[in-house]
């Protein structure tokens, strides 16, 4: 089974980021196996928010890494959403005054 990031990292909760990266090289390169794996200890059955948010982070800056993409800024972002929507009277001329 092809783990992504983030199943990798809750399969390892609890070791330090330098370990569970060095480990996740191995993992993709084929030399470390979930026969491998330390056992799960599932007392809070994936609620701990922090951890999640923490993680969706770090998957979400891995892949635009990955993937070569930047981020735009968020007013730059909201600028290119609105192109070629129709605006009413009303908005534009508030948006200018």
């Amino acid at each position: 089974m092809d783990l992504k990031w983030n199943e990798f990292r809750a399969a390892h909760k609890g070791l330090k980021m330098n370990e569970m990266r060095a480990l996740w090289k191995d993992y993709k390169a084929g030399t470390y196996t979930e026969d491998d794996f330390p056992k799960a200890d599932v007392d809070d059955h994936g609620r701990d928010l922090e951890a999640i948010a923490e993680v969706e982070a770090e998957t979400a800056q891995e892949e635009v890494q990955e993937s070569g993409e930047v981020k735009r800024d968020e007013k730059e972002q909201a600028f290119l959403n609105n192109i070629g929507r129709k605006e009413s009277f009303g908005s534009r001329y508030s948006r200018l005054h």
